[in-house]
């Protein structure tokens, strides 16, 4: 087997436009290495011929496609299996990589880690002084799964060796949250995992799509993952009051206060700037009124 091959999988459902910006990070990794898979759930005519233009011209380019849509989970999956790669790493059709990501992982790949990961880039708050801030202040962290069940600080792709990926794959039956549960799990199996603070992907919510998840559908998830990985009532209420206030949704002083004592301290203090930020502006508006 080829150790130096890195395979990219890449999900899509019917955004063409998106899927080429995702593709081009790939194609123009400084890493040369590399296998792309991209999975289009559902048919659709515009991501066939965008695809066919790529397939002539990349012969390190696998295109794989559902008839009917099955969902991200299934294709993920899909591409999982069919890698070739010795390393795996996963990328959403509305992100795209810096041209340095694949080549960073593999530097700094360690065995006796499940999995590593990135610091990731928010396209819309590459002008906010608080997000220049805290990446100055974020350092690179080592976790285990009860970590990462207080919060998700891996976000949606990791790298990895293939054959661990193929061994534990996505829950399908997961209405969300479904890389959360994935990593606990590969944590679980294989030890302790390694974030680093250097940023390689970029995370684009402002392109007019949906983004995968939803409140109620992380609800839903969070049910089921609560059964598989025996979470505690104390911190599901801690979980759901951290995504309220991503949501950006009223909580009471009695959620907050309980946030303040038991829940991670980083992204709790993140929020919490943010709703004293959104309270200046407002208050900034009415005095102008």
């Amino acid at each position: 087997m080829n150790k130096n091959k890195v395979t990219v999988y890449i999900p899509t459902h019917r955004r063409p436009k998106l899927l080429k910006r995702a593709i081009e990070s790939v194609l123009k990794q400084s890493y040369k290495d590399i296998e792309l898979i991209v999975v289009s759930d559902g048919l659709d005519p515009e991501t066939d011929k965008l695809m066919d233009n790529y397939l002539i011209r990349y012969p390190n380019l696998i295109y794989l496609k559902y008839d009917k849509p099955k969902g991200a989970c299934v294709a993920r999956n899909l591409a999982i299996n069919k890698a070739s790669g010795f390393f795996i790493t996963g990328l959403d059709d509305d992100d795209y990589f810096t041209e340095d990501r694949i080549e960073f992982l593999v530097s700094k790949w360690e065995d006796k880690y499940s999995f590593i990961c990135t610091k990731s880039i928010f396209e819309k708050r590459l002008d906010s002084v608080f997000y220049a801030l805290f990446s100055k202040l974020n350092k690179d962290l080592i976790f285990g799964h009860k970590d990462l069940i207080k919060f998700n600080c891996v976000g949606n792709q990791v790298f990895t060796k293939a054959s661990r990926l193929k061994s534990e794959l996505f829950d399908e039956r997961l209405p969300a949250l479904q890389d959360w549960e994935l990593w606990i799990r590969l944590i679980k199996a294989k030890g302790l995992a390694k974030r680093f603070r250097h940023r390689t992907q970029v995370k684009d919510f402002d392109h007019g799509f949906s983004r995968i998840s939803n409140f109620e559908r992380r609800v839903r998830g969070l049910s089921i993952v609560k059964d598989k990985h025996s979470i505690n009532n104390n911190e599901i209420e801690l979980i759901k009051t951290l995504w309220k206030m991503e949501y950006n949704m009223q909580i009471s002083m009695h959620e907050y206060l309980k946030l303040l004592k038991g829940g991670p301290f980083w992204p709790v203090l993140k929020m919490s700037l943010r709703e004293v930020k959104k309270l200046a502006q407002s208050l900034n508006l009415s005095n102008h009124n």
